[in-house]
């Protein structure tokens, strides 16, 4: 299996990963990791909410995960990635929904739901334990 190579603006190291937590069907907050390296473990991060706002007092830095301190932008299919990913996520209790943005064009990237084995160290542990109490596992994904 292969998939088309996207190609990135230089200016950010790396294409731009939009990250989009989802409870119940309900999109949640972006995880962006910008500046990836090429040994596909480092990159910089922050925490968007759905309006675009960056809440890094909900991360932690570290080496392997630094905090990418200036704004990002607002990408321009921002309110498509919102929209496709309350689709995607319909069933299920919990789910991230990744994305990219080319030019101005979404391309979904996968569904997690483990991301990094549970072992999440890039967000304070009370950030953690808010997301925790959004999932519902009696959830049905049926209205």
């Amino acid at each position: 299996m292969a998939e088309k190579l996207l190609p990135f603006d230089k200016s950010n190291g790396s294409i731009i990963d939009y990250k989009l937590w989802c409870f119940c069907g309900q999109p949640h907050s972006f995880f962006v990791c910008i500046d990836r390296k090429s040994d596909g473990g480092h990159a910089s991060v922050n925490c968007y909410d759905l309006d675009w706002n960056a809440h890094p007092e909900r991360m932690n830095s570290s080496e392997k995960y630094p905090l990418y301190s200036k704004p990002i932008p607002r990408p321009s299919g921002l309110l498509d990635m919102i929209r496709y990913a309350k689709i995607l996520s319909k069933s299920f209790p919990q789910v991230r929904v990744d994305f990219y943005e080319v030019d101005g064009k979404v391309y979904f990237g996968e569904l997690t739901f483990s991301s990094l084995g549970g072992l999440i160290t890039w967000y304070k542990p009370w950030y953690l334990l808010e997301k925790g109490n959004l999932v519902d596992l009696k959830y049905s994904g049926e209205s």
